[in-house]
């Protein structure tokens, strides 16, 4: 503890936090399906994964060991289909001006392309412009 004492443990609580921790991590686990069971695939939906198997040679403080490995095979040779590209249309002249004017547009330019919201204008702030010499 922080003031240097040892605290002392209860074994006969200790073993009922562990109850009550398994109890409430079996709940969890029963419940688990009803909840989150819409995420879980089908086996029946499920593919058998490709794979191939290799010879690899381990080493281990000199002694060199060779087991059979099973690698996952990847991309086209898994037995997936590639992705088929969207076909691309023509762009029009009049869409591609579109395009670059609004791409080029900086802030600057669309900064007082609008005219003024104020009422009666801001130039004086209230304030009237009345010089005086103080002696």
């Amino acid at each position: 503890m922080a003031d240097g004492t040892v605290r002392e443990t209860n074994p006969v609580a200790d073993m009922e936090n562990w109850k009550a921790a398994v109890m409430k991590e079996k709940a969890v686990a029963s419940a688990f399906d009803e909840n989150w069971g819409y995420l879980q695939a089908k086996p029946e939906e499920c593919k058998p994964r490709a794979y191939e198997t290799r010879l690899v040679k381990y080493f281990n403080k000199g002694v060199a060991t060779v087991r059979e490995k099973r690698l996952a095979l990847e991309g086209e040779a898994r037995g997936d289909t590639p992705v088929t590209p969207k076909e691309e249309k023509p762009i029009s002249e009049e869409e591609t001006k579109r395009m670059l004017a609004a791409a080029f547009r900086t802030t600057s330019q669309e900064y007082g392309s609008r005219g003024s919201l104020e009422l009666f204008g801001v130039a004086e702030h209230g304030t009237k412009a009345s010089i005086t010499r103080r002696n």
